[in-house]
């Protein structure tokens, strides 16, 4: 859970994570977010043996959005890192709002792309949810955002909890449940959630990127899903509260060569279910399988 050294390329122009060593593996991040919050879900998986390359897209964290307002624009800006970091395949891993960018990817280098991952990804059109208004709107108020970020520091028991409530629109009693069998399974859990929501602050570091994929979002026009011919894995948690069901299965009936994984107590956030062990377990057999 330590710092990550950012790289800035110059000749991609994106600014990026890079860690571990073996099969490259290109990890695409959500909305809002950066490379960091893709190493804070899925770093394991540098000490399973792969290198893992997290850039920032067009508008997160430093990475300028003119060099791609559009998701194909973003598909083109990765796979030339990608070209320039001297890796002629490998696997792509997105979460969330990173689901379109890597679907161009993988429709444009269908040779590079050895293999698909789509974790609670947008496929269609869709404007923010409830939560994730709230969450942006609190990151925009200075004097809050500080006040949370305290909180992570003086309470991050607190902080985690809150996260728990959020993720899976548990109760207020069972919670407390939850939180203690995950501290239970891993106790840098604590850890993992102070990170996620520190690293949202400041809300400047994210604003134009979160804007431009809200506006991307709502009049997205159809993905090329099955133009797609890796294996794909798709993976989705039914208590997720930002995106609904209805994208993960058109996914799976759109892209020929793919398998659809559901998890009945995950939402959003894999690391806040006790079933992302068995969500780990998975992809990495997938990832093996595949992409090595």
């Amino acid at each position: 859970m330590s710092e990550y050294p950012l790289i800035k390329s110059s000749h991609a122009g994106l600014n990026y994570f890079k860690i571990g060593t073996g099969t490259p593996l290109l990890l695409i991040h959500g909305t809002p977010g950066d490379g960091r919050q893709m190493l804070q879900e899925f770093g394991w998986l540098a000490d399973e043996g792969f290198q893992l390359v997290a850039p920032c897209r067009p508008g997160y964290f430093g990475t300028a959005l003119s060099l791609g307002k559009s998701m194909e624009a973003q598909a083109e800006c990765m796979a030339t890192l990608m070209d320039h970091l001297g890796f002629d395949h490998y696997g792509v891993l997105a979460w969330s709002g990173g689901g379109p960018a890597a679907i161009y990817l993988a429709q444009s280098y269908p040779l590079a792309v050895r293999a698909l991952v789509l974790q609670s990804c947008v496929m269609m059109p869709c404007v923010s949810s409830s939560e994730e208004r709230k969450m942006m709107w609190v990151l925009s108020r200075p004097l809050l955002s500080r006040l949370l970020k305290l909180m992570a520091v003086v309470r991050p028991n607190k902080l985690f909890e809150n996260m728990i409530v959020s993720d899976l629109g548990c109760s207020n009693s069972e919670v407390k449940l939850i939180a203690k069998q995950l501290l239970e399974r891993d106790s840098r859990l604590l850890q993992y959630a102070k990170k996620m929501f520190t690293d949202l602050v400041p809300h400047s570091n994210h604003k134009i990127g979160y804007q431009n994929d809200s506006k991307i979002f709502s009049d997205l026009a159809p993905l090329p899903l099955s133009e797609l011919k890796m294996p794909c894995l798709i993976s989705y948690g039914l208590k997720d509260k930002m995106l609904t069901r209805e994208h993960a299965v058109l996914a799976n009936k759109e892209i020929p060569n793919s398998v659809l994984l559901e998890y009945e107590n995950m939402g959003h956030m894999p690391k806040l279910s006790l079933q992302y062990v068995e969500l780990k377990q998975k992809l990495l057999d997938f990832l093996n399988a595949h992409v090595n």
